[in-house]
């Protein structure tokens, strides 16, 4: 896959398909995502806490003799999900990773308009630790979404949702290269990777707070 990439040859509907696939385990596998996943994990214990509740109530209403076990019951699951969420297991992140557990991000990465822009003069783009980048304010859905993943030094993934765009591979500027590099390294969490020891590195990684645009 990489290779065609890299020999710019047009990608299948297959390829994109298993890009995607690719692209969805990268977005996941990150210490980020793992973060976010813990912090959504309270709210699903309390809804599972109330579903469980009231099917042990419907149970109770229908043999009112088997009130003490319905209630040890109950305290069971609290107690459960009670420690679920305090410390919940890193299982359920792993659970998580691979793309098929999550049909709607695939569908989403995959439907998107792929454009591989290029920058042939030296190698220019940085990649990091958390190489898939998005507007977390818009996700993937929106008509605005916009995601990038550098392929390799020379190209990178720029995918909207413009249908007004043809797919395939196009030469870009290094204001557009700087803009992609900028997107790596606000998301970058310990390690950024580039093929030349250049000074800006560091500075680009160390930076906090980032003003990102849009590619228009």
């Amino acid at each position: 896959m990489f290779d065609k990439i890299h020999k710019r040859e047009t990608i299948t509907p297959d390829d994109k398909i298993i890009l995607s696939k690719y692209i969805a385990v990268m977005l996941k596998r990150v210490p980020e995502c793992k973060i976010n996943t813990k912090e959504h994990i309270p709210k699903i214990a309390y809804d599972l806490k109330i579903f469980y509740n009231r099917l042990l109530d419907e149970i109770l209403l229908e043999n009112p003799k088997n009130e003490t076990i319905v209630q040890h019951r109950k305290a069971e699951i609290d107690n459960i999900l009670d420690k679920l969420s305090c410390d919940p297991p890193d299982e359920i992140w792993h659970k998580l990773v691979p793309a098929d557990q999550t049909p709607l991000m695939l569908e989403g990465i995959a439907t998107m308009t792929w454009r591989f822009i290029l920058f042939d003069e030296k190698p220019v783009f940085l990649t990091g630790d958390n190489p898939v980048f998005y507007f977390s304010n818009l996700g993937i859905g929106s008509t605005k979404s916009e995601m990038s993943f550098p392929i390799s030094s020379h190209v990178t993934l720029w995918a909207t949702r413009r249908p007004d765009l043809p797919e395939g591979y196009f030469p870009t500027s290094m204001a557009i290269v700087k803009e992609m590099n900028r997107r790596i390294a606000s998301i970058t969490t310990r390690y950024g990777f580039h093929a030349e020891d250049e000074d800006w590195i560091l500075h680009s990684l160390a930076k906090k707070n980032w003003k990102l645009n849009r590619i228009v």
